[in-house]
């Protein structure tokens, strides 16, 4: 109750588990940002993401970032003991650690499908894609060698949700992941709120895991 009247607790279950998924060695002793507004509540701030993505490592899709975030003995850099604590201490906390298992798996469900991922990176791509013949001109450099690195966070977004779901239950000691299928024959009715997800397809389904509750609840438009 503390730590909820202190923190964003949403916040820093979304920062910390974007962080796992991207893998980034670079934090959390380093590169970390979070802040308050006078009488409001902790929240913290992503940046400065690049060693992730398997820029630096090719395998990096199968890094188990969740125990390296979870460490009580790591090293100065990139992960010493205090700056895992916070993180460690809310894992003690049952509620905490179906929350963030459940958020976790809601965002590998949708914003984190490889599929999801690959066209983000492919939008980013055609953004900039004009500007990079002129880049190496001026700065040096190998578009092959930028395009093999876009390739390979592509190939990261492919692996990497597989890797996640057994980290998760490797470090949680979970027997095993499900399914989930919800039907809506009327979805002009109303829609299903699944944890953080409003689902709103006539069909729709997703991985969840064994022994933590999720929530769901039927919402019905007006009327």
């Amino acid at each position: 109750a503390q730590i909820e009247a202190e923190m964003d607790v949403d916040n820093y279950i979304l920062y910390q588990l974007s962080q796992i998924y991207f893998d980034n060695t670079d934090w959390p002793g380093n590169n970390i940002k979070f802040w308050r507004a006078p009488n409001r509540k902790w929240r913290w701030i992503l940046y400065d993401t690049d060693f992730g993505f398997g820029t630096w490592n090719y395998f990096g899709y199968l890094n188990n970032t969740l125990a390296f975030a979870l460490a009580t003995n790591g090293p100065g850099w990139p992960n010493p003991p205090w700056s895992t604590a916070l993180f460690r201490n809310l894992m003690e906390n049952v509620n905490f650690k179906h929350r963030f298992i459940n958020r976790f798996a809601d965002e590998m469900n949708t914003r984190f499908l490889p599929a999801r991922v690959i066209e983000h990176i492919d939008t980013l791509q055609a953004v900039i894609s004009s500007e990079i013949p002129r880049h190496f001109q001026r700065w040096g450099g190998d578009i092959n060698a930028w395009q093999n690195n876009v390739n390979t966070m592509k190939n990261f977004a492919q692996d990497r949700p597989a890797s996640v779901k057994q980290h998760i239950l490797g470090v949680f000691s979970l027997p095993t992941y499900h399914e989930v299928t919800l039907v809506n024959e009327t979805p002009q009715n109303g829609w299903v709120q699944l944890n953080s997800l409003k689902i709103q397809e006539d069909s729709w389904s997703g991985d969840y895991f064994q022994n933590v509750p999720i929530t769901l609840t039927a919402e019905a438009e007006p009327g």
